[in-house]
């Protein structure tokens, strides 16, 4: 987890203030690399570029940074892991490369001038990054292919401003910028701005697998281009082949182990988190398996009692059976005591990227956890209900558009569709699972991600109703570049890839990088390494959903055998409880003080009342979503552009020493509160 910013010529004359500007915009991201920093500036003054480092591979190797090749003509400012960098340094080291670390920056720095974009079509790892050719004044903003990593950038007539963070691009702008109405509107929809897009107008998001090509010389200006897709259709004869169950498992064991395995790190302690659920025991299954060092996992409760139905074990005490199978040191803390009330304030007020998720808070959490035990690195398990049908409405979708096809185009009057007369024997099915069938279409394809789950009706009581329907589809389609492999996928596949597309990358990975790096931690997700999300895309329903009675198959029969039926079959419930569910931390955060006083509602084309209808108790998303906005909105006019600091900078400092992971001591159960 590090940092990246710069800015670079659009006109071929030296950036105005660039060292002091790029100096004050590094000195924004320092929470995401305080191991390191410094600023690279061109001979001809046409590029500025500055990075922060978080030192995970060689951590003990003193190099600078950006990086620069031997003779000065290339740098990068990198943010990411290359997890095969050591497979890449020997092929190139076999063409002639040498190299003075054993960093995977320098792998990517040689490697890219060496075979540009062939290089990135062929690594395993995430990035964020910008590399600058000072002889060409050439430079390039890279972003991975399932978007684990951020680029934001503020273009002008005269320059390219560009960072992994918003707050460094406003600071630094030369002219004022406000809000974008239709990124709001995209955001109280899908929680997020359409791809592409912040709620900043003129502040941009790179999109996932692309590059942006700038011309520092002013002769041909910018490009940005895809120059990766991900390529499911490698698994379509193992498929077509009908493969066994035994065979099936087996070959999601076999990338299971490789992608887990191969992130985690060596050099620096780590940490994964363990919820009691499905996901998480699959990834603390092959990540302590994969590794020499003691595993440590991590479990924080947000509720006053564990979420549990029926005869299944809480959340709780799912997470402590799990790590006692398998041997993990667990930690256990609580995510809802006062402590918290002030990072919900600040992530509020720090959204300019346009995320108005609450979930960022419980993953901010889990990386003060890590940062107060001397980690790094935190594993997380985010990607699996998203490829492998995790979510029992995308279940139910799915179920009725398989036996009925599309919604009837009338709705009742309560705004739902008309369910089938002989629709009933589906059994366990919701008003909600019927409202996310009607959104289900073929041709074109189309659905309602899990993000999406804010009512049209409701929106057009907030919002114009033209700026409502133009946010309809910003999530849930699938690009054109998979048009050759689209009509080969049922519908399951193709809502896997949809998510692969833009949920994750622009939702879900936007969410995690934003809150890990409050605490220079660094997310890795090794349910989306590409190899896993090619295989997970080309796995057909069957596999999923097995006869339709439950989500996740292939998961559960892998837990089951390696962990126990008890695990592998519980429901799923969910990480984390948003505060203002607690009515004492709600009343804290004091939402209608701030969306009562701020103008926001009165300077944007809100409806009339929307203030009064968000206002009320009983809306508390909506309510969030306005404390959000209103936060942020008031820092824009404000210029006050500081980014979110820890807030327990102390706590962290004394507690380091006393819960310093140990890898090679003996196992520690740290009780509720640690």
């Amino acid at each position: 987890m590090c940092g990246i910013a710069g800015i670079v010529s659009l006109n071929g004359r030296p950036v105005s203030d660039g060292r002091h500007r790029v100096g004050r915009m590094i000195a924004l991201l320092r929470h995401r690399g305080p191991d390191g920093e410094g600023v690279f500036a061109s001979a001809d003054g046409l590029a500025v570029i500055g990075n922060t480092l978080l030192s995970i591979v060689d951590p003990h190797r003193d190099f600078s940074v950006p990086m620069t090749t031997a003779d000065g003509e290339a740098v990068l400012s990198f943010n990411g892991e290359i997890y095969d960098h050591e497979d890449q340094r020997t092929r190139l080291a076999g063409k002639g490369l040498r190299f003075r670390t054993r960093t995977d920056t320098e792998v990517l720095l040689q490697g890219y001038r060496l075979e540009g974009d062939a290089f990135l079509q062929r690594l395993d790892g995430f990035w964020g990054f910008a590399y600058y050719d000072s002889p060409s004044r050439h430079l390039i903003l890279s972003r991975d292919l399932l978007g684990e990593r951020h680029v934001f950038y503020h273009v002008t007539t005269d320059e390219i401003i560009f960072a992994s963070e918003v707050n460094p691009i406003l600071a630094v702008a030369t002219s004022t910028l406000d809000l974008d109405f239709e990124a709001v509107v995209g955001a109280f929809r899908f929680r997020t701005p359409p791809p592409g897009r912040t709620i900043v107008a003129g502040v941009s998001r790179l999109l996932a697998g692309h590059n942006l090509s700038v011309d520092a010389s002013g002769a041909t200006g910018l490009r940005e281009y895809r120059y990766r897709r991900l390529h499911p259709e490698n698994w379509f004869d193992f498929f077509a082949a009908r493969p066994s169950e035994s065979n099936t498992v087996a070959a999601y064991e076999e990338v299971l182990h490789s992608v887990c395995s191969s992130r985690i790190p060596r050099d620096v302690h780590y940490m994964t988190s363990l919820s009691g659920g499905l996901d998480s025991a699959i990834v603390n299954l092959f990540a302590a398996s994969g590794g020499a060092k003691r595993h440590h996992s991590l479990f924080g409760t947000s509720t006053e009692k564990p979420p549990q139905e029926g005869s299944d074990l809480d959340e709780r005490t799912a997470s402590r059976v799990t790590s006692e199978h398998l041997g993990t040191v667990h930690h256990e803390f609580s995510m809802i005591d006062d402590d918290c009330i002030d990072i919900y304030r600040q992530q509020c007020a720090n959204s300019f990227d346009g995320l108005f998720c609450e979930g960022i808070v419980g993953f901010r959490q889990l990386a003060e956890q890590v940062a107060i035990h001397g980690g790094k690195v935190l594993v997380l398990a985010d990607g699996a209900d998203e490829f492998l049908g995790g979510y029992d409405r995308d279940r139910s979708a799915y179920l009725l558009f398989d036996q009925f096809g599309p919604a009837p185009a009338e709705p009742t009057l309560t705004g739902l569709p008309l369910a089938p007369n002989n629709g009933d024997h589906i059994t366990g099915l919701s008003e909600g699972d019927f409202v996310n069938w009607q959104f289900v279409a073929h041709d074109p394809f189309r659905f309602r991600p899990i993000h999406g789950g804010t009512a049209t009706e409701w929106l057009r009581r907030v919002f114009p109703t033209e700026a409502v329907v133009a946010s309809a589809w910003s999530y849930g389609t699938i690009p054109a570049v998979y048009e050759d492999v689209v009509q080969s996928l049922d519908l399951t596949q193709r809502m896997a890839l949809a998510y692969a597309s833009s949920s994750l990358p622009d939702y879900f990975n936007l969410r995690l990088d934003r809150a890990t790096s409050c605490h220079s931690v660094e997310s890795r997700v090794p349910l989306q390494a590409t190899a896993l999300a090619e295989l997970s895309i080309a796995t057909p329903a069957w596999w999923r959903f097995g006869d339709g009675s439950t989500t996740k198959y292939l998961f559960r029969k892998i837990v089951e055998q390696h962990i126990g039926p008890r695990i592998a079959f519980r429901r799923k419930y969910g990480f984390f409880t948003p505060g203002w569910r607690h009515p004492d931390l709600a009343k804290k955060l004091a939402f209608e003080d701030l969306v009562r006083s701020s103008s926001v509602f009165g300077d944007l084309p809100f409806e009339k009342g929307a203030r009064d209808l968000l206002l009320r108790p009983e809306e508390g998303r909506g309510r969030w979503f306005a404390y959000c906005l209103a936060a942020t909105y008031e820092k824009l006019k404000a210029h006050d552009f500081a980014g979110v600091v820890p807030v327990r900078e102390e706590r962290v400092a004394t507690r380091q020493d006393r819960h310093r992971l140990r890898p090679d001591g003996p196992p520690r159960n740290m009780g509720p509160g640690h």
